[in-house]
């Protein structure tokens, strides 16, 4: 058995994010001159950031395509992965999961061979833990039924990002099974000394399919599998309120050309990576605005109406004199590998 048990190191990413987004403008006595088409909101507690969403919002579905990259913001503040990579150390964090491990179990061979097989085989498993006091933003726990329900979303969806894990050939999932009110154990179609690594870390890290809460949509698991297409995430056209999440923000509201979150003051991690003050100095508001070109991204910059983002800037370390900077402070500036949008992906 190869065992991973991730520590309570998330403290790092978060300080990292919470610091990153006040020293920019720390000390600054210009104010931003707000854009009659932007939310109203106070600007010493608001963060905005860019460089995610390109193109006009139009629903706040994370799953929908038509979204573009609406779920960087979506799947990163208001719903958690289970776990953070963080490009720099090239670790994984805690975040909805506690801890994992990577084992082996033993299945009939009629699930991998089908009805016909006799016999047992052993197989590659991932075990997930969720944080004990983990909650939805309605109050109900996160529980193992969460994340099934979410990932056997598309098995009978064809169109979500992630269905090619249920292709049934090597590497793929045979089974998901919630093993206790917070562990999971996901089964796939490898021997134990070949576990897919790829797999695998796509379901621990991706933003793209987060889970989502099962009692907004099904009563229990065993009514979502009596009758899984009766909710269709692809066509789900939620407002604000059906936006419940597990994160450290809930959505405020949005337009077409900005979305804007609020801090959620009872999130049940506060506690768990010792925040400051219980997270009283997290920016009250993030807002995410939809720039449609690095220019116009440099203008606001200059401007001090943008906090944080993720653009290639021509000659960005000439930002130093309006007090913008980059994550390092020498060539190459800004990182050179991960997600295109890490600044993003590290705001927990």
């Amino acid at each position: 058995m190869r065992r991973l048990v991730l520590g309570l190191v998330a403290v790092l990413l978060l300080l990292a994010f919470l610091v990153g987004f006040a020293a920019p403008m720390a000390g600054l006595a210009q104010v931003r001159a707000q854009t009659p088409s932007l939310i109203a909101l106070p600007r010493s507690e608001t963060v905005y950031m860019g460089g995610a969403v390109w193109g006009p919002i139009t629903s706040l579905n994370p799953f929908s395509p038509s979204n573009g990259q609406l779920d960087d913001y979506l799947q990163s503040m208001v719903y958690l992965p289970l776990f953070l990579f963080s490009p720099v150390t090239g670790s994984l964090y805690p975040a909805l999961g506690e801890n994992f491990t990577v084992t082996s179990v033993t299945v009939p061979a009629s699930l991998v061979y089908g009805p016909n097989a006799t016999g047992t085989v052993d197989r590659a498993a991932l075990e997930i833990w969720i944080w004990p006091n983990a909650t939805w933003q309605d109050g109900y726990p996160v529980t193992a039924d969460d994340v099934v329900f979410t990932l056997y979303l598309a098995k009978y969806f064809t169109g979500l990002s992630w269905s090619w894990m249920f292709s049934r050939g090597p590497g793929s999932i045979l089974n998901i099974t919630p093993v206790t009110e917070k562990e999971v154990m996901i089964i796939f179609n490898s021997t134990p000394s070949s576990p897919p690594w790829g797999t695998m870390i796509s379901i621990l890290t991706s933003f793209s399919y987060d889970a989502v809460p099962l009692h907004e949509f099904y009563p229990n698991l065993s009514a979502f599998f009596a009758n899984p297409t009766k909710w269709n995430p692809l066509s789900w056209s939620p407002n604000v309120t059906q936006i419940i999440g597990d994160g450290p923000y809930r959505v405020y509201a949005y337009t077409p050309s900005e979305i804007v979150f609020i801090r959620w003051d009872n999130w049940w991690g506060w506690n768990i990576w010792d925040v400051p003050a219980n997270g009283m100095y997290a920016p009250e508001y993030v807002a995410g605005l939809v720039i449609t070109s690095n220019p116009q991204a440099i203008s606001m910059f200059e401007t001090y109406e943008l906090d944080w983002g993720s653009y290639f800037l021509t000659n960005v370390w000439q930002l130093q004199s309006y007090n913008v900077y980059t994550y390092f402070t020498h060539p190459p500036w800004n990182l050179q590998y991960g997600p295109s949008v890490v600044l993003l992906i590290n705001n927990l």
